[in-house]
This record gives structure tokens, sequence and C-alpha cells, in this order.
């Protein structure tokens, strides 16, 4: 077999004869699982952030009841254009194990990482050259540590409502796998469809998966010293089975998810370029930015980067530097693919393909950053894969230098430390969200959504004063922010200035974010009904409140506030039945304030009614 290849006979097992070498090795293995595990060790005690505490903390229906079989395909998190019910599944499950409380998940989340590990591990092994030595085999270790500690996935190991990610590169890692590994056609052909299958109920972006099972074939399964046409005939007539059940696989996806969604895509506000040259300089900038990401060169670990502070209209050197250099880094992996010693160019290619989805090649604008870090998660499972081959590969290529090895060490151990550092910093920061939002606001001052989020955490913290403050510099910078408008009437009625809260909530009544987005009318219909209920009005509160009822029957605070409705109205035995029901409902966090509550407006909770009953 030609060096650098993947072995088509055993491509991840270690010759017989050596178990004190397998000893080793497993020894090896462990101890990068140790020190990665031990680095990330500090999450099991991290909290909830962003999305989390919507997803987990305040949507009951996670926790107990039947409604999350219809949230398991649509609905979770208002989503309109994801579909992703195997991991909102496997989140229904998690917290229901957990009651609700995010250590278990976060042990989840650092045990899909360490998986990962693993299954990377795997497919760098049987990628090195056949009956590896010792010192070639410790170079899947090193990537395998590189991999693990690598900055640009702290977001993703921190940040629980990043399982997607987890789950769908594991899914990807294993399916390249069961392709080397499987060699009978229809187990191989079932498992493929199978793991796409799953992949794709995980994250959209596993559509790229068959791209890359065709690119490890090309380099698996088809002969290198053969022409071009030859090459292609061998490699659909040896696995057209298995692209035939990947692609009814997609076909079977695709019909659930219109079925769920009620169509393919739904429209999405479009994030068209002026012309093709802003096009191009845009999909220039995210690919070498992901490179960059992927090298962990000039890691910016922000949760957000804002689409205002970058530019491609105007054509600067800069931006031909970069067009450039991916059409280098394209071409470098096509001439490679193509070559006898190809495992370079296979580690260009698949990593390019894992990239497409994020490129913004479709011109949509989903959320309000233009890149992620999480988003390179899968390109560099599978750099941190190939690596350990490609760089054998560039060293036979290379004349003898003894300087060589010393210096890759060197530098090597230099990236290492600065990687371990940059974790270990930025862990407490994805571990608290108003350490979270504090950094994002400090780093994007007039990013709204980065204030919006860090007023929205110091509400949640109890922080009230901050967030006062907060809301006065925003409103001198007059910063249009609905959603900060909703917040700031909360902190009104706190401080009893019914006054302010019923102008803050008449000016957002008819926001486009309130009218069209569930959650937030929810939360505007509830602090409707709070005003209304403060200024003695209890029948138009319970009005108020019953529609936000409709929008979420597991929202214990609702229910909390139609109690206290109620028993304005001297309706207690309405009241006591919509407290227990309030507790019931609640987080364990949240029940002992609840409790207070109840105990302060001298409901007695009793039995309690069922959603949407009365």
């Amino acid at each position: 077999m030609r060096p650098g290849s993947l072995s088509p006979d055993d491509p991840i097992t270690v010759p017989r004869g050596r178990l004190p070498q397998q000893a080793w090795l497993a020894a090896g293995w462990a101890l990068v699982l140790l020190i990665v595990a031990a680095i990330y060790l500090p999450v099991l005690h991290a909290g909830f952030v962003w999305d989390d505490l919507i997803n987990f903390q305040d949507m009951a229906w996670l926790r107990q009841g039947d409604a999350w079989k219809h949230y398991v395909f649509r609905g979770f998190n208002n989503w309109s254009n994801y579909f992703r019910p195997l991991v909102v599944a496997f989140y229904v499950v998690e917290l229901r194990a957990s009651g609700g409380a995010p250590g278990l998940m976060h042990g989840v989340s650092l045990g899909l990482h360490l998986l990962n590990l693993c299954l990377l591990g795997k497919l760098a092994t049987g990628a090195l050259p056949d009956a590896p030595r010792w010192r070639q085999r410790a170079l899947v270790l090193l990537s395998m540590l590189a991999y693990g500690v690598h900055p640009s996935l702290t977001e993703a190991v921190t940040w629980i409502g990043c399982q997607f990610d987890l789950v769908q590169t594991a899914l990807t890692l294993a399916s390249l796998l069961a392709s080397l590994g499987i060699q009978r056609i229809w187990p191989r052909t079932l498992t493929l469809a199978l793991l796409f299958f799953l992949a794709a109920c995980a994250k959209e972006s596993a559509a790229v998966l068959p791209v890359l099972v065709v690119l490890f074939d090309w380099v698996r399964r088809t002969p290198p010293d053969a022409g071009l046409r030859q090459r292609i005939g061998t490699l659909l007539r040896g696995n057209w089975s298995a692209y035939t059940g990947m692609v009814l696989a997609g076909v079977c996806y695709l019909l659930l998810r219109s079925w769920a969604l009620g169509a393919l895509i739904p429209a999405q506000p479009k994030a068209a370029p002026a012309d093709y040259t802003e096009w191009a300089a845009r999909i220039a900038f995210l690919y070498t930015r992901y490179w960059q990401l992927i090298a962990g060169l000039g890691t910016q670990l922000s949760p957000v980067h804002p689409w205002a502070e970058y530019t491609f209209g105007t054509f600067t050197p800069a931006i031909l530097a970069r067009m450039l250099g991916s059409l280098g880094l394209i071409a470098l992996g096509l001439w490679r693919i193509c070559s006898p010693r190809p495992m370079l160019g296979l580690l260009l290619l698949s990593a390019s393909a894992a990239l497409l989805p994020v490129l913004h090649v479709v011109p949509m604008q989903f959320d309000s950053s233009l890149y992620h870090d999480r988003y390179a998660m899968t390109a560099l499972a599978l750099t941190a894969a190939l690596a350990p081959a490609a760089v054998l590969e560039l060293r036979a290529m290379l004349p003898p230098n003894r300087l060589l090895v010393p210096i890759a060490a060197l530098l090597y151990c230099i990236w290492l430390a600065g990687a371990v550092l940059n974790v270990r910093v930025t862990i407490p920061l994805w571990s608290s969200n108003v350490k979270l939002w504090e950094w994002a606001a400090a780093g994007h001052p007039v990013f709204v959504d980065a204030q919006d989020n860090l007023l929205s955490a110091y509400m949640d913290a109890g922080m009230h004063d901050q967030a006062r403050g907060l809301v006065a510099r925003m409103e001198q910078r007059n910063l249009a922010c609905d959603n900060c408008k909703l917040n700031a009437a909360i902190l009104a009625l706190q401080d009893g200035k019914a006054d302010r809260a019923r102008w803050l909530l008449d000016a957002i009544s008819h926001a486009p974010v309130v009218r069209e987005d569930p959650q937030t009318r929810r939360y505007y219909l509830r602090t409707r009904g709070q005003l209304e209920l403060q200024s003695g009005h209890a029948r138009e509160a319970l009005n108020q409140l019953a529609m936000a009822r409709d929008i979420d029957p597991y929202d214990p605070f609702a229910e909390l506030l139609t109690a206290m409705a109620y028993a304005q109205e001297g309706n207690l035995a309405q009241a006591g039945s919509h407290g227990a029901k309030a507790l019931a409902l609640a987080t364990p966090e949240d029940r002992a304030g609840i409790s207070a509550s109840l105990k302060a407006a001298s409901i007695k909770p009793g039995p309690a009614t069922k959603p949407g009953q009365e």
C-alpha cells in the first residue's frame, strides 16, 4: 500500500505481536483524555448561559409533561428554519435525568468532546501508513491533544447549546470510520444511510457528509496511478449502493423536515451582497478566517462577531490576498488529492467541504453574527484526524534536515501552552451569563444584541442596580432595542413606577419582535398582566395572563401572577390551584421564591389544574 493511504484491509488495528506497543498506545490515549478532561473540569460547575436560560430553565415542558413530543419536531426555541429533533430529544432526556440542573448537561457536553477525541484518533490511526511505527502513532496523540485543548472549541464544550455541533461532529466521524472499516456492501450502505440521517437530524450542516465520504473513497478505493476517468468509474462502480443509500436517507430527512416545518427552507431575511465581487470577498474572508481559527491563530472567542463590523464592498489588498489564498488552498487540495501522496489534499478538501455550509454561499442571514467559532468544529476535527498522515507526507517530500523536528516540536509546545492558557481563561467567561455578556458588551459597545443580552443577564441574576445603569446608558446612546424596553418596563414595575412601565409597554406594543416572536410576546403579555395586577385591575390582568399561558402553558411565573390575580378578586380556590401549578412547573432554583410570593399573598396552594384548563 502506498505511503499515507487509507488501508482497505485493516485501517485502524495494530499489527499482531506488539502487545507492549498496544499497552503504551492505550496509556497514551488515556493520558490525553485525562489531560483534556482535567483542563475542562471547571465546566461541571458552570451554569446556563445565553439561550440555555430560555431553552432549559424557562421551558418547563422539557422537564415534565408530554409536550416534548411536539417540540422535538417544531417550535423549539421558536425555530422556524432549524430542524434538529435528535438533539432536542437528547435534551429532554438530559433535563429529566438532571432535574433541570446544568451540571449533568455540562458533563454530557464534555463527554461528547472526549468521544470526538477518540473518534478522530481512530480516524487518524487509519490514515497512517501500513504497519506504522511508534513515532508515527505518537503524531496521532499530539494531534488528539491539540484538538482537545483547541481554543476555538471552548465555546462548544462550555455552552450546552452547542451539543448540536458536538453530536453532528461525532456522527460525521463515526460515518467516515464506518465507511472505511465496513467492507461488505449492504452493511456499509445501511450503516452510512442511518448515520447520515441521524447526523442531519442533529444539525443541518451534516448535508456535506456524502461529499466527505466520496473524498475519502477517492483516496481509499481508487488506484492512484489510473487516469481520471478510470478513477471516477472505479469510484462509482464500487460505491454506488452506499451513495444511493445516503441520497435516499437525505430524501427521507427532507420529507420529515418539510412535514415538521411546513417547508424545506422557510423564508429567511436575505443578506445578498451588492454584486458578485462583494459576494466572493465575503466567502473568501470567511473561508480564510475559519482556517485561521483551525490553526489557532488570532482567535477571538467572543460569542458575537457582528455583521456590521465587516465590510466587503471596497476592494482592498487584504481582500485580494484572502481571495487568492482561498483559491490557492482549493487548487493545492485538488492537485494533491490526485497525486500518489494524497493526504494533504484530502485534508484541505475535506475541511473545506465541512466549512461549506457556513460560508454564506447562499446569502442568508440567520443571526446577527457573521461567523461563530463553533462552526469550525467538524472541519477542525477532520484536520486533526488527517494531520499526522499529511505531516508524514510533507516530511517525505522535504530534503533531510535535523533541525526540522526540534523546531516543529518547539513551535507545537509554544502553541499548546498558549492554547491551554487561552482555554482556562475563557472557561469562566462562558460559565456565567453575566460574565459572558459583560465580555461581549465591552468588546462591542454599540452592538445592540450584546447590550440586550447583558441587560437580560443582569436581571436574571437579580443585579438590578447594574441593570438600571445599563438602561440609562443605552437611553443616552439612543440604542434602538425593543426587547430592552421590555426589560426596562419590568424594572420599572419592580421600582413601583407603573406609569413608566405602561409608557414603555405601549411603545413596543406593535413592535415586530412582539408581534412575530412568540416568546417575546409571552414575556410582553406577562409583564402587561403584572402591570394591570399592580394597578388593581385583576380582570384585565387575567385576560393578559391567559394569552401568555396560551403561548406557553408551562410558564410557572404566568401561573404565579394568575394565582395572585384570582386572589385579588377573592377567588381563593382558583388562586390556590394556579399557585400549586406554579410550584409544580418551577425549577428547583425558582421554587423557593414562588413559594414565598404565594405566602406573602396569603395563597394556599391547592390541587393544580392541567395546562390549558381553569
